[in-house]
Order: structure tokens, then C-alpha cells, then sequence
């Protein structure tokens, strides 16, 4: 009989790789013909590992929810520790169904991978080491011999030719005339969603702006967005505080501030204030000398949206008085309750000071996140790359600038993630109307390696107003015109980033 050494057991990636097993049916399609129970250095992981592969070959799905079924049937036939380590294990696998309504699929994948080639490889050299010693040479042989199929399943080389891989490539090209929704992680609302498209996994999206035109607001807003569609997000600032970046995005999921009354912008038909339609809401005139008068609740002015949608609509903005609750503990906790409980428990944050860290230390705290939460992002945020401390501080700055983004695309691969972060225009974009895509500051590689890259534009009047222009001004997977805008209204008091948009 052979004794192998007791080795350490990295417990934490049997779990992940159980849970996925469990929750998630593409997953489970993706890595059937890799499992190998001998693979799992725990018991209890072998013995679920065989419960979710018996229940996939019958019903061609994830046990899900189910999985607590067979282990109701199946614990009588179990000792009592296993019976116990899985019942446990099952419990804490229950508060994660709800957050892993997106699972992350291709990047538990790789690590599943990299996990089954420790093991499979580890195994090998135990029982090569224990034949070897009990004089069984050619027995040692034939264990070599078979682990080449072995690593021929387990590894990432590809034959074009493989017939199962044409059937791959097939369906991709089916996928792609259709949009590889797979890939989809969220887009935002309305107008503005139909502008800047879906984002996807493995993305690098950037905001371009002059100095001061809100551009940690609009990450901020991504990610609430993201976390609304049911998706993890990492945010990284190394512009604010704890409290003053956390403290903004429960102002925006609870909407109160220290006043009571705020001004919010709305959409008005410019028609309507010039007194040139015969439709208008409104009879006082309100534009006068080509511009927009200064709101006065007194002047009585009713905004007209009636053909908004239509082309005789001529977008303009008037305001509207709202009251809000004062800020309250009590209500921001509320808020907060209500959040998780309707989109469950999906954002985290990490601060450090300005340029005190790098890609390499995101990279090190993501993994700790991972190993302590179990918590694997959809989508990361850092706000912003310009402040990051650079890789090599011996290199020159422009190829600091481009190896900070090449690394953030790496590490949108890597994590199978859309990576959100923005950058600051040059002196000429803080004194343009519109900014454009070479106004970008420094190294202008940084628009080689994104994916998609929006910009911010708003003129010292459209702040007063609260009205922000965004265009898409690179986009590497779909036609973009530079010079299309979606206007977009905010009352950042309140911490609003998209009230509307036209």
C-alpha cells in the first residue's frame, strides 16, 4: 500500500471550486471532463464533487438549491465529521447563492485549472516517488505514461482542427452576428445606455475630462450601476477619504444631504421657452438674447416635455423644486439595508493615499479580498489611474504612464472583468467646449489599450445648470462618432449623477 505525505490543503480553492460546481450549470459544462475526484485533497469536497457530477449527468444543469436535497438522502450514508464539514459547508454556501446571481465564471476556470495541474502534478510525483522506492520501475512508467492524457485534458493548448473545437468556433460566430451576451455585464439607463453600448468582461473603459467636471462622481455612479445589475464591484480611490468616498455613494443610494430643499435640473423644450410652439406648456418666455434666463420660481415658467422623442423637441433645461428628508443615521442606514436587500451585499472599498500604490498592490488586495470574503468582483473601479504610484519608479514617465495601462487591460483579462478608471484631459481640454479623444494629458498610449473611452464635457454654465455632455470618443468593438453627445442632468449636492439624459 502506498503512503503519501501530508501536504499543506489549500481549502479555500476546493470551496470555490464546489460552489461553482453547485451554483452554476456553464461552469459545470465547462470543467465536467477536467474533474477528476482524486483531484480534491478533501473528503467532503470528493464526496459533493460526486453528488454535483451525478446530479449534471442526469438533469444537464447545477444541483443549485438542490444540492441541500441530496444531502438530506445521501447523510445517513456519510460519517458523522463528513456529514457535519458538509452540512457546515453547505450552510455558509447558502448567503452566497444570492450575491453569485453572476457568477464569474472564466475566471474561476482558470483557477480551477492552474489548481487541477498543482494537484494532478503533485500526485504524480508522490506515487512516481513511492513506486520508485518499492523497487515497481515499470509501474512508475505506466503512471507517466498515463498522466500525458491527463495533462493533454488539463492544459490550454488548442487544436485548430479538433472537430468539438470547429463546433466552438461555429457557435462564437453565431454569437458574435448576435452579441455575445455571455460576456454582457450592465449598460446604463436610457440615452445614455444606447451610447456607450454594454460593457463586457475583460474591458478597459476609460473617462476623459478636464480638471473638475466629476469625474469620481461618474465612477461612482458605474459602480452603483453595476451593483444594481447584480454584479460584485471593487472600487480602488486614492483621490478620497474613506468616509468622504463611502459617505457619497450612500448619499446617492439615499438621496439626502444637509439642506432641505434642492434644485433639480429637468429637460424643458426649448420651443416652450422661446414661445415658438403652438403646444408649449408655458406662456412665459424664458430664452431671451440666444440663452436660458436664470431660474426665479417666481417667473412661473411650466417646462413642456410633449414631443419629447420627437424631432421638432429641441433639448433645453429649466429646474424644479424638490424637498428632501435632512440627512439622518437612521436613514442612511435604512438605505443601506434596502440596497443589499434588494441587490444584495455587492460592493467593497479599498483607500490609499495618492500615489502610494500600483497595479502589483490592487492585484496583491484583490486576492486578499478573494481569501477572505470569498468575494470575486464582476467589476473593478479605480478612481483614477493618474494618481496610481508607478510600476518601476527607475523608468521614465511616459513609460510609467504606459505600463500603469497596459497592466489595468492585463488585469481586466486576467480577472474576466470590465476595470473602470479615468483620466485627466490636458491644459487645451479645460478651455475647449467639447473634449476629445487626443486631449488626453501625458502619454497619448493610454488610448491604445482601452477598450472603450468616453469623454466629459461641460462648459462653466452647463455646471450651474447641472447639465453634463458625454460622448464616446474610442470604442475598439463597435462605430462611435466623436461628435455625438448625450446630455445628461445632476444635482451633485445629492450625489445624482444621472437624473435623466436626451
Amino acid at each position: 500500500m502506498l503512503h503519501r505525505r501530508t501536504k499543506e490543503i489549500r481549502t479555500d480553492i476546493e470551496k470555490k471550486i464546489i460552489t461553482g460546481m453547485i451554483i452554476s450549470t456553464e461552469y459545470l459544462q465547462k470543467v465536467f471532463n477536467l474533474v477528476n475526484l482524486k483531484y480534491f485533497a478533501l473528503d467532503y469536497s470528493k464526496i459533493v464533487a460526486k453528488w454535483t457530477l451525478d446530479y449534471f449527468k442526469k438533469y444537464k444543469e447545477a444541483p443549485y438549491h438542490h444540492i441541500q436535497d441530496i444531502y438530506n438522502v445521501e447523510k445517513a450514508n456519510l460519517k458523522e465529521t463528513q456529514a457535519e464539514l458538509i452540512e457546515s459547508f453547505l450552510y455558509s454556501l447558502s448567503s452566497q447563492f444570492e450575491r453569485e446571481s453572476k457568477f464569474n465564471v472564466d475566471y474561476l476556470i482558470d483557477r480551477t485549472i492552474e489548481y487541477f495541474e498543482e494537484r494532478s502534478l503533485m500526485l504524480l510525483a508522490e506515487d512516481i516517488q513511492a513506486y520508485v522506492g518499492a523497487g515497481k520501475i515499470q509501474k512508475a512508467k505506466e503512471i507517466l505514461q498515463n498522466h500525458k492524457a491527463v495533462a493533454k485534458t488539463i492544459s490550454q493548448w488548442i487544436n485548430p482542427f479538433d472537430e468539438q473545437f470547429v463546433s466552438d468556433v461555429y457557435r462564437s460566430y453565431l454569437s458574435l452576428e448576435q452579441d455575445d451576451i455571455s460576456e454582457n455585464l450592465f449598460k446604463f439607463p436610457g440615452k445614455l445606455g444606447s451610447l456607450m453600448g454594454t460593457f463586457k468582461r475583460g474591458w478597459l473603459i476609460s473617462y476623459l475630462a478636464p480638471r473638475k467636471r466629476g469625474k469620481t462622481f461618474f465612477l461612482q455612479e458605474t459602480a452603483i450601476q453595476a451593483a444594481t445589475n447584480k454584479l460584485n464591484v471593487a472600487i480602488f480611490s486614492l483621490e478620497m477619504s474613506k468616509l468622504g468616498f463611502s459617505g457619497r455613494i450612500l448619499q446617492r443610494i439615499a438621496s439626502i444631504g444637509n439642506e432641505s430643499v434642492y434644485y433639480f435640473p429637468v429637460f424643458d423644450c426649448l420651443r416652450n421657452q422661446d414661445g415658438t410652439c403652438a403646444r408649449r406648456e408655458s406662456t412665459k418666455i424664458v430664452y431671451v438674447n440666444g440663452e436660458v434666463m436664470d431660474y426665479d420660481e417666481g417667473i412661473g415658467h411650466v417646462v413642456c416635455t410633449k414631443c419629447r422623442g420627437e424631432p421638432n423637441f429641441i433639448p433645453s433645461t429649466w429646474f424644479e423644486k424638490i424637498q428632501r428628508p435632512v440627512m439622518a443615521e437612521k436613514r442612511l442606514k435604512r438605505s443601506a439595508r434596502g440596497f443589499v436587500f434588494s441587490y444584495g451585499d455587492r460592493i467593497r472599498i479599498k483607500v490609499y493615499p495618492a500615489y502610494s500604490a500600483n497595479l502589483s498592490d490592487i492585484m496583491a488586495d484583490l486576492d486578499l479580498l478573494e481569501y477572505a470574503e470569498g468575494f470575486v468582483p464582476d467589476v473593478i473601479v479605480i478612481d483614477y489611474a493618474d494618481i496610481l504610484a508607478p510600476e518601476d519608479r527607475r523608468a521614465d514617465l511616459n513609460t510609467r504612464i504606459d505600463e500603469t495601462w497596459k497592466m489595468m487591460k492585463q488585469l481586466a483579462e486576467k480577472r474576466h472583468c470590465a476595470v473602470f478608471t479615468a483620466t485627466q484631459g490636458n491644459r487645451r481640454s479645460g478651455e475647449s467646449k467639447n473634449v476629445k479623444a487626443n486631449d488626453v494629458s501625458w502619454d497619448i498610449r493610454k488610448n491604445d489599450h482601452v477598450d472603450a473611452q468616453y469623454t466629459l464635457s461641460q462648459t462653466a454654465d452647463e455646471k450651474r445648470r447641472g447639465v453634463l455632455r458625454v460622448a464616446n470618443s474610442l470604442h475598439r468593438w463597435q462605430e462611435f462618432d466623436e461628435n455625438k453627445q448625450v446630455i445628461v442632468l445632476q444635482n451633485l449636492k445629492l450625489a445624482q449623477v444621472i437624473l435623466d439624459c436626451e
